[in-house]
């Protein structure tokens, strides 16, 4: 998405998100430098099968237009109906995925999402769930506001968190399947052991290598708690 401003990157993210809550395909890549994205249109009511078929085009930094129904709305009234208000400056969910070499749907999968703060600048909503796992709402969220410490002025991380939250290790939700996943691999604690060695077991199976060393972090944390 690189050579799109703030608000664009974060009206993409949004229509993917809204296309996969649609059950609708999402054609954009990045990297090929498009500007224009078909989308289902914002009045499905004046299309057959409520536009299942996408005819809208979002013009990426300028409006979306449908040419069926003759519906047209500029950028920032989009950015407004989508939920996201006016961004100017600050960090995408894009652009922190882009940073770190991840797939931004990846990180969507879990929840995180670009959002408006009160100064209009963009930050990245990180959902901190717990052992109940995916939820509308997480019981705290890390909110990331730039990637490098030197990029601007003030905290590069922040916290909503109601005080009688206990944090838990980021990912603890995915405990029960990593160790599901030994039961049907036949790993087994070693002889004399009454627990897994959950790094090995983290090795061995398909966690992202990527992630590994958050999961020792993880671990790291665990121990701290124990």
């Amino acid at each position: 998405m690189t050579g799109h401003t703030t608000l664009p990157q974060a009206i993409i993210e949004t229509l993917q998100r809204r296309a996969a809550e649609l059950g609708d395909g999402f054609l954009y890549d990045p990297k090929k430098g498009a500007d224009t994205i078909r989308v289902r249109c914002f009045r499905p009511e004046q299309h057959k099968n409520g536009d299942a078929h996408p005819s809208a085009v979002y013009h990426l930094g300028k409006y979306v237009y449908c040419k069926v129904c003759g519906f047209k709305e500029g950028e920032k009234k989009l950015a407004d109906r989508l939920g996201i208000g006016v961004v100017e400056g600050g960090l995408t969910l894009q652009m922190l995925a882009e940073a770190k070499h991840l797939p931004a749907d990846y990180l969507q999968k879990w929840g995180w999402r670009t959002q408006q703060g009160k100064d209009r600048r963009a930050k990245v909503l990180i959902p901190w769930f717990g052992f109940e796992g995916v939820e509308k709402h997480a019981p705290a969220y890390h909110i990331r506001h730039f990637i490098n410490k030197d990029d601007d002025s003030g905290p590069r991380f922040t916290w909503d968190k109601p005080r009688n939250v206990e944090l838990l290790p980021y990912g603890c939700w995915r405990l029960k399947e990593w160790l599901e996943e030994a039961e049907n691999r036949g790993i087994s604690p070693g002889p004399g052991e009454d627990c897994f060695d959950l790094e090995k077991l983290l090795s061995s199976s398909n966690v992202e290598r990527d992630h590994l060393d958050a999961v020792r972090h993880w671990l790291d944390s665990l121990r701290e708690k124990s």
